[in-house]
């Protein structure tokens, strides 16, 4: 927050990867990979998503976007967000990333 200093895009997918939960769903099936404690401790399913605002990172364009901790919620969070909204996996995102850019 320096104004100086700018993150790689790998970087900055690997932390987004770690803000994802792996909660279980009942009957001991699992919401996603085991990435990260705490996550992986927690007996359901994440219900909290995170809009970001992007900025300084290597090749990625500034701006908003929206990282979908919890894929069952896509279609519902689509349907409450503004049809501008373009729901587009910015460049080099990894397949296993739910994130999107407005």
């Amino acid at each position: 927050m320096d104004g100086v200093h700018v993150m790689k895009r790998e970087t900055f997918y690997q932390i987004l990867l770690h803000c994802l939960p792996s909660g279980s769903r009942g009957g001991g099936e699992k919401q996603g990979k085991q990435l990260a404690l705490p996550f992986r401790v927690l007996p359901w399913d994440s219900e909290v998503h995170a809009v970001i605002f992007v900025h300084r990172v290597v090749g990625f364009p500034k701006g908003v976007y929206f990282l979908v901790r919890n894929e069952d919620h896509f279609h519902d969070l689509k349907q409450a967000t503004r049809s501008e909204f373009e729901w587009v996996k910015p460049e080099g995102c990894p397949a296993d990333l739910p994130f999107y850019a407005y």
